[in-house]
């Protein structure tokens, strides 16, 4: 059963323009942003990509700004160990899908 909040969600996901989308992805990267970095601080050669982690979260707050290098941030997003599916249920998992929306629509500029 839908609640209303999912619903209203996915109306503004469906029906909104692309800053919406953009912004609803931040917000759900943000939101992962304190557990991965409290997971990986301390992890020998992750320093690296806990710094991108953090630039492409803040990246994705300036909706108005171009992410011209989008689709080269998700080829090295989808590298990251957490991301590797453990099983063929985590590619269809629809938690999921908004976290690479943005990256993956074509650029309008």
């Amino acid at each position: 059963m839908e609640t209303l909040v999912e619903g209203a969600v996915a109306e503004a996901l469906r029906d909104g323009n692309g800053e919406a989308i953009r912004l609803y992805v931040a917000a759900c990267a943000e939101r992962m942003a304190p557990l991965f970095v409290s997971l990986r601080a301390d992890a020998p050669g992750r320093e690296a990509d806990l710094d991108f982690y953090a630039e492409s979260v803040r990246d994705l707050w300036y909706a108005d700004r171009s992410l011209a290098d989008a689709a080269e941030r998700v080829r090295l997003l989808e590298r990251f160990p957490e991301l590797q599916p453990v099983d063929r249920a985590f590619d269809s998992d629809p938690l999921l899908v908004p976290l690479f929306v943005e990256a993956r629509r074509p650029s309008a500029a």
